[in-house]
This record gives structure tokens, sequence and C-alpha cells, in this order.
């Protein structure tokens, strides 16, 4: 056909990806020639994927003209196929992305950083497709208000680079590096930083053998994974963590395969399609809201791996379209399997049979939901900052403020990290949902709002504080492009604060239940949570009890059905910190889920912090307690790195208000901090002797009952 138009981009709609200081799509001459000296590494039918830009119009109206020369057949937008059209092209996408990642991997890094930033797509109506033949346009750029756009596969080794990075602080707002071109910075992530923000894991394909022939050359497992380095209690310096980025990262060792090429029958997915929102639906037992599509698969039998499923799995189902393995992790030896919807009850129940040599546990792919209810100067605003003095925060101030040494990871639906009650506070961010380090504030919000809460900075001339200020913030975010969250995105989450050294973790989140559930009587509520999602519970009481074993407090909000703390499988663990809401005259908010496994309790009720775009607001919530309660473990592990979480629990119930309701006491943090409190041998020596003066008392009351 020769060369065609494929489209044309009107930049000032769109963010211009930065490289050294330059749009990299400004770059075009270099950025092809780069890529040329390296064709011969690359499958000829991938030779030109980026359209060629032509600009025109001026630097205020100015466009880009797509064109490309590759194609036999007009083209159609990958997002305008359906069906195998889809799923074909989709593949050769995927497959010409880690193609150009794998010619690359041993080039300079200036060179990868370049190309990393440059390789991109901003969403499907960007790929261009037909003749067996994917061409990219919109390269280099995302729409304003969308996620990072979609890239190459990132190397296990890049990724280590940017996680140890002496600057991990991240510029991802435009209001603060626009220029009149419209460009915006994405790549502020410190010198070592070899791909920096702009590269994405994209939906790529992997063997589990390729997995744990890397994985094994480290030492850590989670079997040895309870000492803590004792300089600062982190696991900075233990090489688990490692181990965890093989199982997700191993991108950088994939073979190019997709579509049968060179790839074996046991090929997963690093990362899951996306969620259809007209597949979440009630479960069948209505209580609670699934992806009708999805099922979560786990292997319990000792001595068999994800390859060695995924290879038995192909050997009976083997339409790789219609059966999609997807997310791996080898820690707790998890598949995701999406399917068609009709099937999926039959496949929940007849798998743990097919499989049984690999003691298949199948469970829904559960949706969560934010445990919230929408609704420095401001620390004088007695209505603004009425939760602070609830807590006896200032009075605790007086003790600490926090430590940089103590990292507060926050598990939420996203972040605006630009905000300036979070500048200069992150490290390590991840995006448990696409594997990447690309973390966007969420359009509700709640994110950015439980973060500042939970350690907001202080003394910036603005806005109002977190609790525990001079702390570092982990966020790491699972909530997709819809806000969508799910229970394989939040298990990467809570695997990556346990291997990456937090200290703290928030989850201002939970299961969606349905009405059956919250309007039942506490008795029968009683019996759901003795007697369903049992095998989900037991999935989260190990992991918690890593993160008991690596001495990470995990403090999770307790829900805002006004039912039973507990229904939620994820909260039944005795080594987490559940937390109820109390309103200003210390009575149970009305949304606050109660009972006998609230640990404490926290005001919930207009709290006010930040939300993207460097503004302010109320929220009301369990989500908003809990980032309280977080920070105040944060202030109390700054004070002593020591404490666990059974500690930490009991000095906050002790030294906690009562509330008149069905919650856990009401935490102040001032009296938290002024505690006296012993080590075990004291406390059982001083327990002993309260024994015995309790038996001498009975003794003289016996003996002389009309004296006492």
């Amino acid at each position: 056909m020769g060369a065609i138009e494929l489209s044309t981009t009107v930049l000032k709609s769109y963010n211009l990806t930065l490289c050294e200081g330059k749009a990299v799509i400004r770059n075009q001459n270099r950025i092809n020639g780069l890529i040329g000296v390296r064709n011969s590494l690359i499958p000829e039918e991938y030779h030109n994927l980026l359209a060629k830009a032509t600009f025109i119009g001026n630097m205020v109206n100015e466009s880009i003209v797509w064109t490309t020369d590759v194609f036999e057949d007009i083209p159609s937008r990958l997002s305008d196929l359906s069906g195998e059209d889809f799923t074909r092209y989709f593949g050769i996408l995927q497959e010409a992305l880690q193609s150009y990642a794998n010619a690359f991997q041993n080039a300079e890094d200036r060179v990868k950083q370049l190309l990393y930033a440059a390789i991109t797509y901003s969403s499907k109506d960007s790929v261009y497709c037909a003749n067996n033949k994917v061409v990219i346009t919109e390269w280099g750029m995302s729409k304003r208000g969308d996620f990072a756009p979609i890239g190459m596969p990132i190397s296990i080794d890049d990724m280590i680079l940017d996680h140890n990075s002496t600057s991990n602080e991240t510029q991802i707002s435009d209001e603060d590096t626009r220029d009149n071109s419209g460009i915006v910075a994405h790549d502020n992530f410190g010198n070592s930083a070899v791909i920096n923000a702009v590269a994405t894991v994209t939906d790529t394909t992997l063997s589990e053998g390729q997995i744990t022939e890397t994985a094994s050359s480290n030492s850590g497992s989670a079997g040895n994974t309870t000492n803590r380095t004792e300089d600062s209690g982190k696991m900075k310096k233990n090489k688990w963590w490692h181990w965890l980025l093989a199982s997700l990262l191993a991108a950088a060792i994939i073979s190019a395969c997709l579509l049968g090429k060179g790839c074996s029958s046991s090929s997963v997915m690093l990362v899951s399609p996306d969620i259809d929102s007209t597949q979440v639906v009630l479960s069948k037992d209505s209580l609670r809201y699934v992806v009708n599509n999805r099922l979560l698969l786990l292997i319990t039998k000792d001595g068999v791996t994800i390859d060695d499923f995924a290879k038995s799995f192909r050997q009976r189902y083997n339409d790789g379209k219609k059966y999609i393995l997807s997310n791996p992790d080898t820690l707790i030896r998890r598949v995701t399997l999406t399917l068609p919807s009709e099937e999926r009850d039959e496949f929940e129940e007849k798998l743990p049979n097919e499989f049984a040599e690999f003691g298949l546990v199948v469970i829904p792919e559960t949706m969560y939901k934010s445990s919230y209810q929408p609704n420095d100067p401001e620390l004088r605003d007695a209505n603004k900052r009425w939760y602070f003095d609830e807590c006896s925060v200032f009075d605790a101030w007086n003790v600490t403020m926090g430590s940089e040494d103590v990292v507060v990871a926050v598990i939420d639906d996203g972040f605006d990290l630009n905000h300036s009650e979070l500048k200069g506070k992150i490290v390590k961010l991840y995006n448990a949902v696409y594997h990447s380090m690309n973390v966007m504030p969420s359009p509700s919000g709640h994110g950015t709002h439980v973060a500042a809460t939970a350690i907001g900075n202080a003394d910036n001339s603005t806005g109002i504080s977190g609790i525990a200020p001079k702390c570092k913030l982990m966020p790491i975010q699972v909530g997709d492009a819809q806000g969508n969250m799910t229970t394989s995105a939040i298990l990467d989450a809570v695997i990556y604060a346990i291997n990456n050294g937090a200290d703290v973790v928030n989850m201002s989140l939970g299961m969606s239940f349905g009405p059956f559930v919250q309007f039942a009587p506490v008795y029968i509520q009683k019996n759901f949570r003795a007697n369903m999602f049992l095998q989900e519970e037991h999935v989260w009481n190990h992991l918690f009890n890593i993160a008991r074993q690596n001495n990470v407090t995990f403090v999770l909000a307790g829900g805002n059905e006004n039912c039973l703390i507990g229904l939620d499988p994820m909260q039944r663990s005795e080594n987490v910190i559940k937390v109820s809401a109390v309103q200003p005259d210390k009575q149970k908010a009305s949304f606050s889920n109660y009972g006998d496994m609230s640990t404490v309790s926290a005001p919930g009720v207009r709290i006010f912090n930040a939300i993207p775009g460097n503004r302010y607001t109320f929220m009301d919530g369990t989500s908003m307690a809990a980032p309280i309660v977080a920070g105040g473990c944060a202030l109390l592990k700054s004070n002593d790195p020591g404490l666990s979480v059974a500690e930490l629990a009991q000095i906050l119930r002790q030294t906690g208000n009562p509330s008149t309701s069905d919650v856990g006491p009401i935490v102040d943090f001032a009296k938290a901090l002024n505690v006296e409190y012993c080590d075990a041998d004291e406390c059982s020596k001083i327990n002993e002797r309260y024994n015995e003066l309790l038996a001498e008392l009975e003794k003289l009351r016996k003996n002389h009952p009309g004296c006492i």
C-alpha cells in the first residue's frame, strides 16, 4: 500500500514523556537509529513497530500526524477488534514488545532508559493491526489524566536498581513540571534508576520453570524469613525480596513467546487481562461480589510448582485463548484462571478433583472496596483537627513525631504522590495490578487521603498533617484504571510490603458484601464467620503469620456495613489490628463494623485531610480510622522498633479510652507512648506475683469474712 496516514494527535491533550530533559517523541531520529542497529536481534515481522511522527501546526496548536508503510491492507485499531482477532493481535503486540526488551537487554543504561520511555502505547486505541503486524502511534506519551503508558517488560535487575535508588521521590503530576508544550516529567527517580516511572510491565507471558530457575539462585525462602536486620528491623539487606521480585517480574529472562512461537504449553501471562465491569456480579450465595470469569487457583501439595500445574492444565485444556493462566506467584503458589463466565461454576467444582495431585484449592476472585463514606493551617481549626485531639496526638508528639527509619506502607486504590502532604516521603512505590512502578491518583482520592492521614507532612505551611509526619511512605497501588480492586492484586501488594521493608502496613479496604449479609441477625453473622470463606481465611492467616515473623504490623479497616468484623476472611487473623470507627461523642459510628474482633477504635467521622490536586476534604469511614491507628503504630515503633504486633495491640488496648459501643478501646497515643511496659520475663514475674496477691486476698476474705 505504501505509506498511509493512521491518525492525528493534538498534543495539548497529552503528556509527553521526558528522558534526560527532552520529550522522547522529539528524539525520533535517535530512537530509530538505536533500534536500527539492533534490528538483527528483532524478528523481521516486528520491525517498524513505531509509527513515524510528523509535527504540524505551531506551539499553541501543535499536532502529530502518524504514518506507516508496513501494512498491505487497511489496518484496524486494536480497540475495535474482538474475539479471536483481538486475542491474536494483542498477543502479537505483547510478543513484539518482549522482542524489543530482549534486544535491548544488554544495552547501556542511558540507551535503555530512552528506549523504555519511547516504546510504549497510551491505549489500545493507539495500536493499529493488519497482516499479522502491529504499529504503535502515540508512543512516548499518554492522555492527560490517564495512567502512565504501557511498554516493554521490565527486567529484574532494572527493577531492583530502581528499588535501591537513593532518590525514590517521584513527580507525576503535571502541575509542577508542565511547560508550554505540555510536557510532563516522568523520569525523576534518581541517577541510578535505569527504567524510570514510564517503563511499565506489560501483559506478557512466562514459564514458571524459568521463574524457579532464577529464584533458586537466592538463598531466601518462605520458611526462613523470621530474622530481621539488627540495626533497624527491616529487610533491606535480606535477599528474600529478590526472590519475590524474581517471581513477579521475571520478564527480562522470558523468551519471546505467546502464540506458540518458541514457547512451551505451560506459558503463563505475567499480568491478568483487564476486568470487564459487566463480569462483576453478586455471588450465587448472595454473600459477596466476585469477578464472574475469574478463579484463583492455589497449589497446596509440596514438591510441585506452578509450571508443573500449568503443563498438566494445558494437557486437559489446551485452548490458551479461552482458558488464560496469568499473574503467577511462587510464594503461595497461586495463579489466576480467566475463563468463560458460563463455565466458572463448573470449573470451581471440578478442578480440585481433576488436579488432586496438586492439592488444588479454587477460590473466587473477590472484589474489594474502599472502607469509606464519601462525604498545618487547618490544625488551628478544632473541627478539622478533632481526631488529633481525641487521640492525644499533640501530646504524643512531645515524645516523637516519628522516625525516617520507620516505613508505613499504604495499600490502596491510587495516590497523588505530588501532593504537598506526601512530597519527600516516598520509598519503594509499586503498582501491584500492573507489576510496575507507575503509581497514579485514583478518581476517588481515597488512597491519597488515607496516606496523608497516616504520615502526611507537618510544618509545611499548608493543609494539615498526618499522625506520624516524620515517617516514610511506601505507596502500593491495587486499583486498576477503572478503580477495581481484587484479591489477586491485594495478595501481591501484601507480599510486596512484607518483602520490601515495611514496618507498618495500612489496608483501608475490604470485601464487598451483598445485602443479605449486611442485614442478617448477629447470630447468623457469627455462623457465617465461623463457616464461610475458610479457604481464603487460611491464605490470609498464612500471609499475616509471615508478616508477624518479620515484625511487620498490619492495620486493617473494620468495614462499613454495620455488621460483625471478621465476616471478611482477611480480618480473622490474630496477627493484625482491626479498627472500628467512632464519632466525636465516642459512640460507634453508625456505619462501622463492630464486635469481639474489633481490636481498637479511632475517629472515623469528618476526617479532614488531603485529596489529589493539592486539595483537602472531609471523609468518613473505617478507612479513615485505620490510618490514624497505623500512624500511631508508626509512632510507637519509632520509639521502640522491636515492638511486635501483639505488643502494639496490647498497649493500644490497655491505654485506650473506653467506648460505650461494641467496639475496641479508642486509641490514646500519648498514653501509649508513655506507658511503662516490660519484657516477657519481667511480665511473667509480675503476673506470678499478682496471682500470689490475689490468692492471699482471697484467703484473708475467707478467714475474716466480716472485715473484707
